[in-house]
């Protein structure tokens, strides 16, 4: 959904693979160099909701809002409330395909098996597959119509009709409280944003998981990518600092030194984002077959275990960007121009007011 696969697997394979060299330059301007930016310094913004928190981007800025969970996977497909029969068609389609994997409680005579259930709100269709992991779960799939849009929730549940009761339980509750969202809407009320979508809260031991991705308009090339998660434990393993160490060994055990040592670190180190303590960097990449040199930046900060309002956050920024593919093309961008843009967009992050 994002167009470019920017989570946080590829900022590992791009980062840490690649990992960072111990020569550079560092920018300490920060608000002057901004300031002194034709393409930051003077532009419009607006504002723009993303889970619990809002972030400041240029106006003319395409935002790609990606999956969330909240606490169930849940998508948006615009304009396609009217296509609803067409979904739950290629549903049962696909499970004629692995039907053969069902096992346990879903070959019972009492199952739900290539069922459909009328949900708890209205139009709302609850789906019954069988899931490839494991033949002794539902795949279930959540159809809600609302306004023109379709919103599609996924989740899996054990077979037994308790277990399976809970998981459509869940997904009601969820389906009953979302409603539309205008993209440059902010609520005031406590709850999550979603792509075209906010679900008030009802529970907050709920998972929470949400994406979005941020284009400009002048510079395509240029892609910012956010990944907001509340977990229930953080893991120091998980933090920046540690991943590039790793990163590092990698590249030397991979006999990639040489490409490595080029790499030019523009700034590195601890820094604050409003609430969130964490650890950045800011490179350039050397060109290699099949890649042109392009900039990689990334925030982690891990948050803190199990606070909705806390969570932990990573943020990337990837220059060269055509379609699909990273440093397709020579950035568009001088490393001052990369890093004005970067903080003048990530430091605006913050939590969004409730009444």
């Amino acid at each position: 959904m994002l167009g470019l696969k920017l989570t946080r697997y590829r900022v590992l394979l791009a980062l840490a693979i690649f990992g960072m060299a111990l020569v550079g330059i560092y920018l300490d301007q920060g608000e002057k160099m901004i300031e002194k930016n034709s393409i930051v310094g003077q532009a419009q913004t607006r504002t723009i909701c993303i889970g619990r928190f809002l972030l400041d981007v240029p106006m003319d800025a395409t935002i790609v809002y990606g999956p969330a969970r909240v606490p169930q996977l849940i998508e948006r497909y615009r304009d396609s409330a009217q296509d609803i029969g067409k979904f739950e068609t290629d549903f049962m389609a696909r499970l004629e395909n692995t039907r053969y994997l069902a096992d346990g409680d879903l070959v019972k005579p009492e199952s739900m098996l290539g069922k459909a259930i009328n949900g708890a709100r209205t139009g709302q269709k609850i789906l019954f597959g069988v899931g490839e992991g494991s033949g002794d779960f539902y795949d279930l799939e959540s159809l809600i119509p609302l306004g023109k849009d379709l919103f599609v929730q996924t989740t899996s549940a054990h077979g037994t009709a308790r277990e399976y009761g809970n998981a459509v339980a869940k997904l009601n509750a969820t389906a009953m409280r979302l409603r539309s969202r205008t993209e440059d809407e902010i609520p005031v009320e406590a709850g999550v944003c979603i792509d075209g979508g906010f679900i008030p809260d009802y529970d907050r031991t709920n998972k929470e998981s949400v994406t979005m991705g941020i284009r400009l308009h002048d510079h395509d090339d240029v892609h910012i990518s956010i990944e907001l998660t509340k977990k229930d434990t953080v893991f120091a393993s998980d933090g920046l600092e540690r991943r590039l160490a790793a990163g590092k060994e990698n590249a030397i055990r991979r006999n990639m030194g040489g490409w490595y040592s080029q790499i030019r670190e523009i700034r590195r180190g601890p820094r604050i984002i409003n609430k969130w303590h964490g650890y950045e960097i800011l490179a350039r990449k050397p060109a290699q077959p099949g890649e042109n040199e392009s900039h990689e930046f990334s925030f982690v900060s891990l948050g803190d275990a199990g606070n909705a309002l806390l969570p932990t956050v990573e943020i990337t920024l990837q220059t060269g960007v055509v379609g699909d593919s990273a440093a397709a093309m020579k950035p568009s961008v001088s490393d001052l121009e990369a890093v004005a843009i970067w903080d003048s967009i990530i430091r605006t992050l913050r939590r969004r007011a409730v009444k």
